[in-house]
């Protein structure tokens, strides 16, 4: 599954068939983040919507939707703000947990 666009509220996923249906509970990671908790909304043809129990920050929301200006702009591990400044890697969360 792939997530293809990101609110404060909830994502939409592509899937590979009708592996989701509505009233389905979900945990979604994106970008590192672990445990975001919902539920499906709907679901139509390899996509699904998923509702989050609690709404994302404002900060974590601007971070997973913005990306660098451009390539040059971005340090070495090529994350930087929507102003261009380098942001550190988030620690690996640990397999298996």
């Amino acid at each position: 599954m792939w997530v293809t666009d990101v609110s404060r509220t909830g994502c939409r996923l592509k899937t590979k068939g009708n592996l989701l249906f509505e009233g389905n509970r979900a945990v979604i990671c994106i970008e590192k983040l672990s445990g975001l908790q919902g539920t499906v909304v709907w679901s139509r043809r390899g996509a699904v919507g998923i509702r989050f129990d609690r709404p994302l920050h404002e900060a974590i929301h601007s971070f997973l939707i913005t990306r660098p200006p451009d390539a040059e702009a971005a340090n070495s591990n090529g994350l930087s703000d929507h102003f261009g400044r380098p942001l550190p890697l988030w620690p690996e969360a640990r397999r298996g947990r």
